[in-house]
């Protein structure tokens, strides 16, 4: 829900009032008509600015200011690298290890342990298998048998 400008204004109001978030919230959603919680007061007071004042603490407001970051400096931060970009060859198909798959290459395993190789003939539409590998993976079931 976005906050009206009347809502912050009567917020501002509420809190310079020394009321709580908890107090305020109910105030408002009163007055408005609206559901506020808590949490929605103390954030939108946060976001704007506002002193809050915590409930348990006995009135002692919060007048806690950000300061601002320093920059680190550039010195203590290794500045990045970049490697040249060196074109791979497309891979032939056949048997080649997994890294020089290209994207749209049969997925078929052959060998194994560190030596596994994949087909990387080009897929059938729809598949991961080039069409010589999709017959041996999906088989249509076997008819059943007829009992006498």
């Amino acid at each position: 829900m976005q906050w009206k400008p009347e809502w912050i204004d009567r917020l501002k109001g509420h809190l310079a009032a020394s009321l709580s978030a908890k107090a305020a919230a109910i105030e408002l959603n009163g007055e408005f008509g609206t559901r506020f919680t808590r949490c929605s007061v103390i954030g939108r007071a946060r976001r704007s600015g506002f002193a809050l004042i915590s409930g348990s603490k006995g009135g002692i407001k919060s007048t806690k200011v950000k300061r601002p970051r320093l920059p680190r400096k550039a010195a203590s931060r290794p500045k990045p690298v970049t490697a040249p970009f060196v074109p791979r060859p497309d891979p032939r198909p056949g048997q080649v290890p997994l890294l020089e798959l290209v994207p749209d290459g049969c997925r078929w395993p052959s060998g194994e342990g560190a030596a596994m190789l994949f087909c990387n003939e080009p897929q059938e539409p729809g598949q991961v298998y080039c069409s010589e590998h999709c017959c041996l993976a999906y088989r249509l079931p076997e008819p059943r048998r007829q009992r006498n």
